[in-house]
């Protein structure tokens, strides 16, 4: 990977640098849950986040 871009074999971008830092977060401040990426067209078109709270 170069430059932290995901790329495909034709030289397209599939992910964004700016959204590749925003998975970088949420999943760097996700303690228990999920993340679902929603891709249409070969583009990232939403993320859904699930966070769960514990209790001990």
């Amino acid at each position: 990977m170069v430059n932290n871009e995901i790329k495909v074999l034709k030289n397209e971008r599939l992910l964004k640098t700016d959204e590749i830092t925003l998975i970088q977060d949420l999943i760097s401040n996700l303690k228990y849950g999920f993340l679902t990426l929603k891709i249409q067209d070969g583009a990232l078109i939403q993320i859904d986040k699930n966070e769960k709270i514990r209790f001990r």
